[in-house]
């Protein structure tokens, strides 16, 4: 078969409405053009060990977490004492350079993938909004647009559609490390916040599309923004080896460094707006506030 009849004879996609995130961890492409050709490279020396670790390494670190983190939370459902088709998901995640497309399918023709697809965008907000601070505590930020928007899936290509480039455009448009949430899934959570079946299926997602709500804040610019200071990211914390406190702190620190030593003042506004946002949160985290 030709080239051309290949174009033509592509098949018809199967669209249909899908989440997906745009994530992108913020400063690598400088740091990548610190070395740029091999004869650069001197093994042993700290400089390029450094290099090494600043790039690929928190590259690999960013992609780990997330895998890691939405896979802890599905054993956590599945160990749950909670039926097994309130307990699913479906979510995939596409590694491309420094940045991720995590994305789900939210096809429902007759109500039976409901609960999944709450789940679903539940868990991928979940691990926007934990491993936001603890990556800003690492002086690893990222920046991240999730979005409503048609896609497919092809064997041949993978996952493609407008859905794509609408969460990247709101990545782009969250300016600083935040995570901007397309108004679509607003009211994709609010219509089924109030599902009115009474079965256990629609009251469970019904109190999972509430909780997710509540993950979710309007920013002072009026953009729809995930609240990953607030309280319910916070509880996701409370168990966890790492203390909630001190995640904050380390990032607080982070942060205020960053304001004295940036010299770029594009980047160092960026963080006086972070900076905001932790006082503004910080009576969720401590009794007296961010010291």
């Amino acid at each position: 078969m030709s080239l051309a009849s290949q174009l033509e004879n592509y098949g018809d996609p199967i669209l249909c409405n899908y989440l997906v995130a745009c994530v992108d961890l913020l400063g690598q492409s400088e740091k990548l053009l610190d070395f740029r050709h091999a004869d650069q490279i001197h093994p042993e020396s700290p400089s390029y060990q450094n290099w090494l670790k600043e790039t690929f390494g928190s590259v690999r670190l960013f992609r780990q977490a997330f895998s890691n983190f939405i896979s802890s939370i599905n054993a956590q459902r599945e160990d749950s004492r909670l039926p097994t088709q309130l307990t699913l998901t479906d979510i995939r995640i596409i590694p491309a350079s420094d940045s991720l497309i995590i994305y789900s399918s939210l096809y429902d023709p007759d109500g039976s993938r409901t609960v999944k697809n709450i789940n679903s965008i539940v868990t991928i907000l979940q691990a926007l909004g934990a491993l936001a601070p603890f990556f800003i505590a690492r002086n690893k930020p990222f920046r991240a647009g999730v979005a409503i928007g048609l896609g497919a899936e092809y064997e041949s290509i993978g996952f493609y559609g407008p859905a794509i480039p609408l969460a990247c455009e709101l990545e782009k448009e969250a300016d600083y490390p935040r995570i901007l949430i397309d108004p679509y899934i607003m009211e994709y959570l609010q219509a089924f916040s109030t599902w009115e079946d009474n079965s256990p299926s629609s009251r469970f997602g019904a109190s999972q599309a509430q909780y997710a709500i509540k993950l979710i804040f309007q920013d002072c610019d009026g953009r729809w923004a995930l609240d990953f200071l607030g309280t319910s990211i916070r509880k996701i914390y409370m168990n966890s080896i790492l203390k909630d406190k001190d995640l904050h702190m380390e990032g607080y620190t982070q942060i205020q460094r960053n304001i004295a030593y940036c010299k770029n003042l594009k980047v160092r506004s960026k963080y006086l707006l972070l900076k905001e946002y932790y006082d503004s949160r910080a009576s969720a985290w401590y009794q007296n506030g961010a010291q």
